[in-house]
């Protein structure tokens, strides 16, 4: 990557090569082997490998020539996937923000508008089930599950359901709304077993929260929720 070159092993049992790379090579059987960088305008995106496991090769100017070549091309593709990829994904998010305003302005009241809200946003992120908690900023508690979307029907229901023990409450409200971080939440993350057993009840494998500010001051909290069914 420094020198910005193509390096070539002919025989990898006739160099010096770091115990861990050898190992590898051992493991994989390779013998010769072959890489280049891979750079897009003077910066290092990646590189190429290319192993030999039935006989040695013995590289020469040609091949290395073609393998730079060749990464010359996969450079400018990958940078053209990549920013096909940042449209797309741009493309999308507009998509669900517009959807998100029509939708909440058509609604007759705030449980349509949340509900709407919420299968937007399941939909963004290919999720099980999406909810809101709203946040009491005078009792410093959050509300029970609101605005509900589930993926399918059958699956358990949670909107109208209290589910904070007061010590989790209380971690929400610290990670959520003072250090303005998003949890993501296990069955085997270092969380209450009540709220375990709570997730375990809706067959959640990840639960994430994500706090909602209006004005700097918190107002809610959104939960994202895979299931394991």
């Amino acid at each position: 990557f420094i020198q910005r070159q193509a390096l070539f092993i002919n025989n990898v049992n006739e160099i010096e090569l770091p115990e861990e790379t050898k190992d590898l090579f051992n493991v994989f059987g390779v013998k010769s082997f072959l890489s280049a960088p891979i750079i897009y305008k003077d910066e290092l995106i990646g590189r190429i490998g290319l192993h030999y496991i039935n006989d040695y090769r013995s590289f020469n100017k040609d091949d290395i020539d073609l393998i730079s070549a060749i990464t010359d091309q996969l450079a400018t593709a990958i940078r053209q996937a990549e920013l096909y990829t940042q449209i797309e994904e741009t493309k999308n998010r507009e998509i669900v923000f517009k959807n998100i305003i029509s939708n909440t302005l058509l609604s007759s009241n705030l449980e349509g508008a949340l509900r709407n809200i919420s299968a937007e946003i399941a939909r963004l992120f290919h999720a099980d089930r999406t909810n809101f908690m709203f946040f009491d900023n005078t009792l410093q508690t959050f509300s029970e599950i609101k605005g509900e979307y589930r993926r399918k029907e059958y699956m358990p229901l949670a909107e109208g359901k209290v589910i904070l023990e007061k010590n989790f409450e209380q971690f929400l409200i610290e990670e959520l709304f003072i250090k303005k971080k998003t949890l993501i939440m296990e069955s085997n993350s270092n969380i209450p077993e009540g709220f375990k057993d709570f997730l375990k009840s809706l067959y959640i494998k990840t639960a994430v929260a994500i706090p909602i500010f209006y004005r700097d001051k918190p107002i809610a909290a959104v939960l994202i929720n895979y299931a394991e069914l």
